[in-house]
């Protein structure tokens, strides 16, 4: 490594994604009976006779006692939440990409190298099967592979699925590969790019970059705003709990955990930003 100050060792567990993952929750849920629908878009929920009930693209109606909405804050809002702003912060949608490249050179154990903290790059394993010698990692950069943010999410789609792979090879995968080989020389010799991978990702503006995923319940439906993926566990917990009515609060119509991410986190979601201060919610696309 080169150009820093200090370099840290850590073992920290890796996180199964693609196939294996897909895999290991069609097992765990075909053992609960869970109901899988695929193709099923929800067109609209609504309440009836204490009850909730879901219409789909297919023009069946599903009836159900508890909504769980997870769908990354991006469907099935009602225009009431935006007024309420149950979170305290500016809700905003940016466009990530990951570049995908091959270890041409993989170790028996998946690595990982974060260049820290601020807008520098990041090298991450993508654990897909069960071999034991890890060749796919993902590559992301603060700036470079943030593209837009915006206010809606159809809005971030579309300038998603307005980038081509020319764009992606000169504006990120080039200026990426640099800061990468300035802190580890060695990268471009060892990795092969392969492609790239984008998404709408929904988040908050904040003075912290707050990052944890946040579940409430608003009109009988639960909602997670998403986080980091290690949020998930906390997700599942306050969801448990809102589901059971135990240990929640209620405020101007918002019910949550009173031990939860929104009531520890108050604060900090409310803390607004300094005019010209830096943030990620204020990256512009570079087209």
């Amino acid at each position: 490594m080169t150009n820093v100050t200090a370099v840290y060792d850590l073992q920290e567990p890796c996180v199964a994604i693609g196939a294996r993952l897909r895999l290991g929750l069609n097992e765990r849920l075909a053992s609960s009976s869970v109901n899988v629908r695929l193709s099923c878009e929800i067109t609209s929920i609504r309440s009836e006779n204490g009850r909730m009930i879901l219409s789909t693209s297919n023009c069946n109606s599903l009836h159900f006692e508890k909504v769980v909405n997870a769908t990354g804050y991006q469907s099935q809002l009602p225009a009431a939440l935006e007024e309420r702003q149950p979170l305290h912060a500016e809700v905003y949608y940016q466009i990530c990409l990951g570049l995908i490249y091959t270890d041409k050179n993989p170790s028996a154990k998946p690595i990982s190298k974060i260049i820290m903290d601020g807008w520098f790059p990041c090298l991450m394993p993508m654990i897909t099967d069960d071999e034991p010698a890890q060749s796919k990692y993902l590559v992301t950069h603060g700036y470079y592979t943030i593209m837009a943010s915006y206010s809606k999410p159809d809005q971030a789609e579309a300038m998603l699925q307005s980038l081509t792979d020319e764009y992606v090879q000169s504006h990120v995968k080039t200026p990426t590969e640099e800061e990468m080989a300035r802190f580890w020389p060695e990268f471009t010799r060892r990795f092969e790019y392969v492609g790239w991978r984008g998404v709408v990702q929904a988040k908050l503006k904040t003075r912290s970059e707050f990052r944890s995923a946040v579940t409430f319940e608003y009109d009988g439906i639960i909602y997670v705003f998403p986080g980091k993926i290690s949020n998930v566990f906390d997700a599942y917990d306050e969801t448990q709990a809102l589901l059971s009515g135990n240990g929640c609060v209620e405020e101007a119509g918002i019910r949550y955990p009173s031990s939860g991410v929104l009531a520890l986190a108050t604060s900090e979601l409310k803390e607004q930003l300094i005019a010209g201060e830096a943030n990620t919610g204020n990256l512009k696309s570079r087209l």
